[in-house]
């Protein structure tokens, strides 16, 4: 087993350095994510991976309570600079991270570790960690498909890669200039994206993320220029909005909400949302989840096609794999593996 010693970091300096030199399509690993947990009320653990006290990676990781059970949620984690690209290295890295948990007590908190990592590894390196202890979770907590766009291109080839509907949508909307699109990262925005967010969940009937994050995040990545939050309207009435973060060379949209409309109003604001990212230094815009191979009667097959229909290209995240820490983990995993069966996830 390769040696790394594991540490605390306390330097939002330090962790920005590092992830400056690592290529990633998502900002849950980012110092500011940890804050929006903290002021969320969660426990937020930021570990570095050292090797011959060389910094080579990091590991940021929240503590959910849950009544299911207390777990460790590691996503899109750990993250390592480019020369240790090896798996079997990064494996060593991690499991040294769960001993590390193990020798401060950490694990007397909470049932099971959950470990999503952001790329698609090779199966040696699952099978490594298999036969540490880990075994594959029932669930993903973290969306598994995801769609990225490259950005790094002229505006007529952003057109290109469109589909011809999105690209006629996009021309379309151009040519209205009663069709604005605003930037509102305060409180005011937040209550207009609220609106329009209240409204999407009553309307597909889905249980929506707390007021309280939507704030947190918006207010706490942009104090970093880190967020944009788009609100687009027709003839002054707020129709849809989004909230964009930047992390690295990616932006990703992770928030949306929109009411229904005739003008493609939604089209117009992403086109300038990605326009946007791709000036400030972006190469990659990350549309989050979709429902990959969904039938048109999913309730997410509409938003699916929305986002594929921009250009862009599929990114499978490894099946989420849970370290237990406590015999507390087996009641845990077959109520989850029960609540998968019934949602036939």
């Amino acid at each position: 087993m390769r040696t790394f010693d594991i540490k605390p970091i306390t330097e939002k300096l330090l962790w920005g350095k590092v992830l400056a030199g690592i290529s990633h399509f998502s900002f849950l690993q980012d110092w500011q994510w940890g804050e929006v947990e903290q002021a969320l009320g969660r426990y937020v653990i930021r570990l570095g991976i050292y090797e011959h006290h060389d910094l080579v990676g990091v590991c940021q990781m929240v503590g959910y309570r849950a009544k299911k059970g207390n777990f460790l949620l590691i996503a899109h984690g750990p993250l390592f600079l480019p020369h240790l690209d090896e798996e079997y290295d990064q494996s060593d890295a991690i499991k040294q991270i769960i001993l590390y948990l193990q020798k401060n007590r950490v694990h007397k908190k909470y049932a099971y570790v959950r470990l999503q990592l952001q790329h698609f590894p090779e199966k040696e390196f699952g099978d490594e960690l298999s036969r540490f202890g880990f075994v594959q979770a029932p669930i993903f907590s973290v969306t598994e498909n995801f769609w990225v766009s490259d950005i790094a291109k002229s505006d007529s080839n952003l057109l290109g890669q469109m589909s011809s509907h999105h690209k006629k949508s996009v021309k379309d909307s151009l040519q209205k200039p009663y069709l604005e699109i605003t930037e509102e990262t305060s409180k005011k925005g937040v209550d207009i994206f609220w609106e329009l967010y209240e409204q999407l969940a009553d309307r597909k009937d889905f249980v929506p993320y707390s007021r309280e994050l939507i704030q947190k995040e918006t207010g706490i990545f942009s104090k970093d220029n880190k967020a944009k939050l788009y609100i687009a309207s027709v003839e002054g009435k707020p129709i849809s909005s989004a909230l964009i973060i930047y992390s690295g060379d990616t932006a990703s949209y992770h928030h949306g909400a929109s009411l229904p409309a005739k003008e493609p109003i939604s089209y117009k604001l992403h086109f300038q949302a990605m326009r946007d990212a791709r000036d400030a230094g972006m190469h990659y815009y990350n549309f989050w989840g979709i429902a990959e191979d969904a039938s048109p009667e999913h309730p997410w097959y509409g938003l699916t096609q929305f986002k594929k229909g921009f250009g862009g290209n599929l990114y499978e995240c490894y099946g989420a794999m849970d370290y237990p820490l406590s015999f507390r983990y087996i009641p845990i995993r077959l109520l989850e593996t029960l609540r998968k069966k019934k949602k036939k996830l």
